[in-house]
């Protein structure tokens, strides 16, 4: 008789220490529309907040990472779609009640609209970390994601989200570090 072992990836184990609000949340639905063949929600806010990554094909999917200064989702999606800008995400962090979670297995950030009648609205952002210098750093601890904002006091940054298990604004982020694109559509 043959012998099956299965071998768990490291990151399996990362994550064993989280607390109990680190529960998969599978009774969530997105409520969402679709604009040129991509899901998104509106939040109630200025944009409408896709509900994937770009290269991704579900919420809790990484999708791919991309150095600060190519208009990727406008590239890759068309249309209206493009890069949130540094007040697009300050308006979701000022507009939405943050949670860390966990979906499909993967840890991120879920920003629920407070916004009267759209308070039943969420999306999801993975924690898909960073990549920099080829190594990939903070994957399932790190929501981070660009804007289209550069920093005006420092020539080294741009503006992104920043979110972690206890914490999330909006700061500025090395551009030599490779992070997801999450678009935003009019």
């Amino acid at each position: 008789m043959k012998r099956i072992i299965k071998f768990l990836p490291i990151a399996a184990f990362l994550f064993i220490g989280f607390s109990s609000c680190d529960k998969d949340d599978k009774d969530d639905e997105i409520i969402s529309n679709m604009y040129l063949g991509h899901e998104y929600v509106d939040l109630g806010l200025k944009v409408k907040w896709a509900t994937c990554n770009v290269d991704a094909s579900k919420p809790s999917e990484y999708g791919e990472y991309y150095i600060w200064g190519n208009d990727v989702a406008h590239q890759k999606w068309g249309g209206g779609w493009r890069m949130p800008t540094q007040d697009d995400f300050e308006e979701l962090v000022n507009n939405c009640t943050y949670a860390w979670i966990t979906k499909d297995g993967i840890h991120g950030c879920k920003f629920t609209s407070n916004i009267t009648g759209f308070t039943d609205r969420s999306i999801f952002l993975p924690a898909a970390g960073k990549s920099f210098d080829g190594e990939f750093e903070d994957v399932g601890l790190s929501s981070l994601y660009w804007s289209s904002t550069l920093c005006s006091d420092d020539p080294e940054g741009a503006w992104g989200l920043w979110a972690e298990y206890n914490t999330h604004d909006v700061r500025g982020i090395n551009r030599e570090c490779s992070l997801p694109i999450r678009p935003v559509c009019p």
